[in-house]
């Protein structure tokens, strides 16, 4: 019986022996390719990268931007194929515009039936480089614009009307067949008139406005501006007449 079993482990172990190492052959294996895609991908974005950059500089001899350009990358990347048999050299698409760059290659497996691999491909959309902005990701675009402290929406031109409104004295005994120029009628300040029920011989209006007022320099119509960025203006919205205006 002692003889049976130990043939019996020898047979398997000659099976199993030679899987366990084209297993672990073959998970080498795949991480060395892993290894050569990391390393061609990164010499393409170099390539990319050194294009992007280079398209700018012409030189003094008239010569096609493109050529030069494409002559400088191949100068810097004569030595891309190393990994797979000088087999991976990068091209080059001209799209007009922007430019693509790629590598495509095909990488055999040492065992298995003759023409047996894996192909793999690479690309980046190269534009030519037009410099980098000084200002930070919250300033970039970040305009100006113009607000009051009892207003409800911002304002982009500083000379806008409802920021230096065109202020009217007008009879108070003819407010109630007035209108704006919205359409709308007048009715009385909260601020001038709050305390006071009744007025003089003359209120002063705006065309814009809503309400009358018994000063001409009441709060409600002289506005305390404010210049301030546009990211901080919070949920406020745009003027109707600055954005007619653009």
């Amino acid at each position: 019986m002692d003889k049976n079993i130990k043939a019996s482990i020898t047979v398997e172990a000659s099976f199993c022996v030679p899987i366990f190492f084209l297993v672990l052959f073959s998970l080498l294996y795949e991480f060395n390719i892993l290894f050569g895609i990391n390393e061609n991908y990164a010499k393409l974005y170099d390539a990319a990268d050194r294009y992007a950059i280079y398209s700018h500089d012409t030189n003094d001899n008239n010569l096609d931007k493109a050529e030069y350009s494409y002559e400088k990358i191949r100068m810097l990347t004569d030595n891309i194929a190393s990994f797979l048999n000088g087999k991976n050299i990068i091209s080059w698409i001209d799209k007009g515009r922007y430019k693509v760059c790629y590598m495509k290659y095909k990488k055999k497996v040492p065992f298995g039936m003759a023409g047996f691999g894996q192909n793999f491909y690479h690309q980046m959309v190269v534009s030519e480089y037009a410099g980098k902005s000084m200002l930070t990701d919250e300033t970039a675009g970040d305009e100006d614009v113009y607000i009051t402290e009892t207003g409800k929406v911002y304002h982009t031109h500083s000379d806008c009307t409802y920021l230096k409104p065109s202020v009217k004295r007008v009879f108070a005994d003819k407010i109630d067949g007035m209108r704006n120029l919205s359409g709308g009628k007048y009715k009385r300040c909260e601020h001038c008139l709050k305390h006071s029920k009744t007025v003089g011989t003359y209120i002063y209006i705006t065309d814009y406005g809503d309400r009358y007022h018994m000063s001409g320099h009441c709060s409600g119509i002289k506005r305390n501006i404010k210049k301030v960025k546009k990211s901080k203006v919070g949920g406020m919205s745009e003027c109707n007449k600055c954005m007619e205006r653009g």
